[in-house]
C-alpha cells in the first residue's frame, strides 16, 4: 500500500533533519510491504522571503492531499518573532486538528549526570509524559496590537477542551492511572472553564485517579521529587501537606493573639553560648539580651502574656509543658 507523505522541510537545520527522517522511511519500506511517496511543499521563513507568504495556497492544497505530514522546525533570525510561528506552525495545527502536543519525560540511565537534580531524586528515574493543549488557549491567533496596546485572546471552546482530555484520560488509562490537570485557575476564566470540564469528565473515569493542581504547585511537585514510584502518590501528599500548613497556620495566629512573642528554645538557635548570646542581645538589646540568654542555657524559656507577666517554663531536650513553673513579674 502505498502513502502520500507531505514533506516540509522548513528553515536552519529542518532541511538535514527532514532529509534523515526520508531515508529513514526509504530504510523501512525496503524491507516491508510499505510505500511511500513523497511530495514536498515549502512552508516557513525561507518561503515567506521568496514568495512573501509562509503557507502559500498552492502548499496548502498539496498538504490537504496527503495521507500524513513530515514537518520539519521553522523559523529565522532575519524575520520578525512571531510571523512564521502564527502564520505557519499555528495554522497548520489547526487546519489539520493537530491539536495534542504530547511531551514525554524520561531519563535514560547513564545520563543522570546531565540533569540539574540531585542525585537522589533521580535514584528512581523519572517518567511522566505532559499532555498540552496545542491549538486554542493563546494559540487560537485571536488578538492584536496597535501603537499602544497589545491582546492576545485565550480561547477555549468545550469542543477543544473535551477532545483533548479525552486523550489526555486514554493515556493515563494505558500507564499508571493517574492524571493531573494543571492550570491557573485561581486568575484566569478559561482556566476556571478547562477546569470544570476536567472535574465532570473525571465522574466519568472513576477507575482514573484524578486531581488539579495550579501550574504553579505543579512545577514544585515535580521538582520535589519526579521518579515514578512516587508519581502516583504525590499530588495527594502535597495537598495533605498543605492542609496541614493551613491548619497549622490557624493554630499560630490565634496563638499570636494571646500572647506578643515566644522565644525560641536554646536548640531553636544553637547549642554555643556565644551564638545564643548574639542571637539574644541582637534581638533584645544588650542588658535583656544577656538575662534570657542565660535563662535559655538553663534551659528555660519565658512566654510573656498581655499585662507584663512571664511565665518560665523548665524544659528537657527542648520539650516544654511539664515540671514546676514561677510566675514573674517586670
Amino acid at each position: 500500500m502505498t502513502y502520500k507523505i507531505g514533506v516540509i522541510e522548513g528553515d536552519g537545520v529542518g532541511p538535514e533533519v527532514v532529509g534523515i527522517g526520508v531515508q529513514t522511511l526509504e530504510a523501512i519500506a525496503a524491507q516491508s510491504d510499505l510505500d511511500f511517496e513523497f511530495v514536498s511543499a515549502p512552508v516557513g521563513g525561507t518561503c515567506f522571503l521568496e514568495s512573501g507568504k509562509v503557507l502559500p495556497e498552492s502548499s496548502l492544497e498539496i498538504l490537504k492531499g496527503c495521507d500524513a505530514v513530515l514537518k520539519g522546525p521553522m523559523g529565522r533570525p532575519d524575520i520578525e518573532a512571531g510571523v512564521v510561528e502564527r502564520d505557519g506552525i499555528l495554522a497548520l495545527r489547526q487546519i489539520f486538528e493537530q491539536y495534542v502536543n504530547i511531551r514525554p519525560v524520561k531519563l535514560f540511565k547513564g545520563l543522570e549526570a546531565a540533569s540539574p537534580l540531585k542525585d537522589r531524586l533521580l535514584e528512581n528515574g523519572v517518567d511522566f509524559v505532559i499532555i498540552r493543549e496545542n491549538s486554542e488557549g493563546l494559540y487560537a491567533r485571536m488578538g492584536g496590537m496597535t501603537a499602544t496596546t497589545a491582546t492576545d485572546i485565550n480561547l477555549f471552546t468545550q469542543k477543544g477542551v473535551s477532545r483533548i482530555l479525552e486523550f489526555a484520560f486514554d493515556v493515563a488509562k494505558k500507564r499508571r492511572g493517574n492524571l493531573i490537570s494543571v492550570d491557573k485557575a485561581n486568575v484566569l476564566s478559561a482556566s476556571l472553564y478547562w477546569r470544570r470540564l476536567f472535574d465532570a469528565m473525571a465522574k466519568e473515569h472513576p477507575e482514573i485517579k484524578c486531581s488539579s493542581q495550579l501550574v504553579d504547585s505543579f512545577c514544585i511537585l515535580v521538582l520535589q521529587d519526579p521518579s515514578p514510584s512516587r508519581w502516583d502518590e504525590s499530588e495527594r501528599e502535597f495537598c495533605a501537606r498543605r492542609r496541614f500548613d493551613v491548619r497549622a497556620g490557624s493554630r499560630q495566629r490565634a496563638r499570636h493573639r494571646r500572647t506578643r512573642h515566644r522565644e525560641p528554645a536554646r536548640h531553636d538557635f544553637g547549642d554555643g553560648d556565644d551564638a545564643a548570646l548574639r542571637v539574644w542581645t541582637r534581638r533584645f538589646g544588650a542588658k535583656s539580651g544577656k538575662r534570657r540568654a542565660k535563662r535559655a542555657r538553663c534551659g528555660l524559656s519565658h512566654q510573656r502574656h498581655r499585662g507584663g507577666r512571664e511565665i518560665l517554663h523548665h524544659r528537657r531536650n527542648g520539650r516544654g509543658g511539664f515540671g514546676i513553673f514561677e510566675v514573674k513579674s517586670d
